[in-house]
């Protein structure tokens, strides 16, 4: 999937992962693990899309995301003042 290209104009590179029988698809970007899209099916087996997010990548490169799709590490905003 070609999102185009990020402020720096470096090459946004998307992975797709999906199960077997299509139940479940994810699309990763490579800005940070960034989740861009997950579709699965609804109760009657309509697959739909349940990510917030934008079908450019300007906005995940400019600021102006509310990180959408982030990927948020085990310590997420909790080494305030750490020290060792």
């Amino acid at each position: 999937l070609d999102l185009g290209a990020t402020i720096s104009c470096d090459l946004v590179i998307s992975c797709d992962l999906a199960l077997q029988n299509g139940a479940l698809t994810v699309q990763v970007l490579d800005l940070g693990a960034t989740i861009h899209s997950v579709r699965v099916p609804d109760k009657h087996g309509v697959v739909q899309e349940v990510t917030l997010g934008f079908d450019d990548v300007k906005p995940y490169c400019d600021g102006r995301s509310p990180y959408f799709g982030c990927a948020v590490g085990r310590v997420a905003n909790r080494t305030a003042n750490a020290a060792f």
